[in-house]
């Protein structure tokens, strides 16, 4: 049971091991920073995130299997794209498996320069063809060069 005094108490929350971590998300516990090392579904990161939007400020999923899920987990928004929306405090994400490339710049764009680190492998960026990463590529290079500029302070 999750008991505060704090109103502006925060959890940290890390998942090492494969567990079904959606019946340990309740909407009272106020979470800051979400990391998830093994598997992870959709519909927990979109539970994350509506319960979540005013206090989560770093999303790190290292593994994604929606591969055994009970048909529920269909979506309409990536729920990547729909953290960078709701939730306002969200500065840092981590992914760790193959995200395409047009949901990157989805993030990109909505987090503008309140986006800090945005962390994924470029062997995981995946694009529909190799035309539309030769569109996007001076838009990521400016949004880069942009971000660094203002890091360090010039």
């Amino acid at each position: 049971m999750y008991s505060c005094c704090s109103e502006q108490a925060k959890v940290r929350f890390t998942v090492a091991e494969n567990a079904d971590v959606s019946k340990l998300l309740f909407p009272a516990i106020p979470i800051s920073h979400f990391r998830v090392l093994n598997s992870c579904t959709t519909r927990m990161l979109d539970f994350l995130v509506q319960w979540n939007q005013a206090t989560l400020e770093a999303l790190e999923v290292e593994d994604r299997n929606d591969a055994n899920t009970d048909g529920l987990d269909t979506f309409i928004v990536d729920p990547f794209v729909l953290a960078a929306w709701r939730c306002h405090s969200l500065h840092c994400i981590r992914i760790g498996y193959e995200y395409g490339g047009e949901e990157l710049l989805g993030i990109a764009r909505l987090k503008g320069l309140s986006l800090v680190r945005l962390d994924i492998e470029r062997t995981n960026i995946k694009f529909p063809c190799r035309s539309k990463l030769i569109q996007v590529m001076p838009f990521i290079f400016l949004l880069v060069y942009k971000l660094q500029i203002w890091l360090d302070g010039d």
